[in-house]
């Protein structure tokens, strides 16, 4: 047996599910939410496919239709965990819109609808629906590997101390309460349900699939949540850190170690430093650069240690700057930031790649990339093909900008937001997109539309 969907512009297409006496038919709605010109704009797509894939990435099922017409993506069985992919495809064959659901056991569903979001590649886009309140300056995270949160900072139209959802299975904001503390940080726990908040003066556990919540105690080597809450957060594939020397703050050596199982220990830099960049590098560790005029330009805190190492690299000035992985191994880039000149002022550092396997009279190499603006707040995420997304604040206008570069070229592509706003937050989505949330527009209103990018 199958069922035959119709695909135009917002285009939905009908599963059938087998497995069961009486199958049922689920309707998988491909929608562009807030754009309009998804499909149509230059190149135009002339070709979508949607795939059923297994956790495994083994094609369970697909459909081809040009825009406009008929398919049928035949059976899949009900207790199936799955994932669906629709790919826009130009006359070229060069794919210019990619969509994809979180994974998900079609039998679960509450309802027949499964929306998946379909978007153009390098391009800022808004799904459908929109969060029940903004926040400036917050925390975002992900949680039950479904939702998009967002609290902390400056709340607009709710608390700060108030969560804000999106959920990206049913594409739409989603009510959610306040917390007990206003939080800094904020670390989703392996079972994507726990999260421990951070303020400057205690730290909660929540557990948001029962409710219940308790207080957690300092860990011997930390004299208060102060000397980390607010610091970069970096997810290794054993633990997360909280450096506290990686924030707008007092300087600070303290590092906080979370274990998959919630366990809290500590860690120490070999110096107090402030506005550092700090990320993650395998076959290294947890490094952190920067943020001190007068101490070695590079540290590491090798996987297991608690006190780190300093590398030979002279003495780093800047502040502000973050970290992301390079495109060799052992290889960190720094970006963004500003440095202190001979006669004290400061002026906007320069990309730079640092080799972190140099044992002696080491020094950063900069790179030809001119981003052709000072930025402050900024993100870093490595892509396939050694690229970088990097997002910031303007220090002229303060609204957020975002770019696209390669490693090893010098060119830079602007992918422009489609609201202008200041104060949002990045989060790495679990569909594979990455997602900005929360922050205001110019005239002060709440950034209430996520925008989500594909960059491949």
């Amino acid at each position: 047996m199958r069922r035959t969907g119709l695909l135009q512009l917002v285009p939905a297409l009908a599963l059938f599910v087998g497995g069961c006496a009486d199958p049922a038919t689920i309707t998988i709605e491909v929608t562009t939410g807030h754009e309009s010109d998804t499909f149509s704009m230059d190149p135009a797509v002339t070709k979508v496919d949607v795939v059923a894939l297994a956790s495994d990435g083994s094609q369970l099922a697909k459909a081809t239709s040009e825009p406009g017409g008929s398919f049928d993506i035949g059976e899949v069985p009900i207790d199936q965990f799955l994932r669906v992919e629709v790919t826009g495809s130009d006359a070229d064959g060069q794919v210019r819109v990619r969509g994809r659901s979180i994974g998900l056991v079609i039998g679960a569903l509450q309802g027949e609808l499964l929306p998946v979001f379909a978007q153009r590649l390098e391009r800022w886009s808004r799904p459908p629906g929109a969060l029940t309140h903004s926040h400036v300056g917050g925390i975002g995270g992900v949680l039950g590997e479904r939702f998009l949160m967002l609290t902390g900072g400056s709340g607009i139209d709710a608390d700060a101390s108030a969560v804000a959802f999106y959920d990206l299975l049913a594409l739409g904001g989603s009510v959610g309460g306040s917390l007990s503390l206003v939080p800094k940080s904020m670390i989703v726990a392996d079972d994507a349900s726990t999260v421990l908040f951070i303020d400057d003066d205690r730290a909660l556990s929540l557990d948001f699939s029962t409710g219940s919540s308790f207080e957690v105690e300092l860990p011997t080597g930390l004299s208060s949540w102060a000397s980390i809450a607010g610091g970069r957060i970096v997810t290794t594939p054993t633990v997360t850190y909280v450096v506290g020397a990686a924030r707008d703050g007092e300087p600070s050596d303290r590092v906080l170690v979370v274990a998959a199982d919630g366990g809290l220990t500590t860690a120490s830099l070999t110096t107090a430093r402030a506005h550092a960049a700090a990320a993650w590098i395998e076959d290294v560790g947890l490094v952190v650069a920067g943020g001190d005029a007068d101490a070695a330009g590079i540290e590491v805190i090798a996987d297991g240690d608690s006190s780190a190492k300093a590398l030979a690299y002279g003495a780093d000035s800047t502040a502000g700057a973050v970290a992301a992985i390079g495109s060799q191994s052992k290889e960190l880039l720094l970006a963004c930031g500003s440095s202190s000149d001979m006669v004290g002022g400061s002026q906007p550092a320069p990309v730079r790649l640092v080799d972190l396997s140099c044992v002696d009279s080491c020094a950063p190499v900069e790179l030809a990339i001119d981003l052709g603006v000072s930025l402050d707040a900024c993100e870093a995420f490595a892509i396939d093909g050694g690229r970088v997304i990097l997002t910031g604040t303007d220090v002229a206008d303060g609204l957020m900008r975002s770019f696209a570069f390669a490693i090893t070229g010098d060119s830079v592509e602007e992918l422009s937001l489609r609201q202008p706003r200041s104060g949002g937050v990045l989060v790495p989505a679990p569909n594979g997109s990455l997602a900005l949330l929360g922050g205001a527009h110019q005239d002060g209103s709440a950034a209430l539309n996520v925008e989500l990018l594909y960059a491949e």
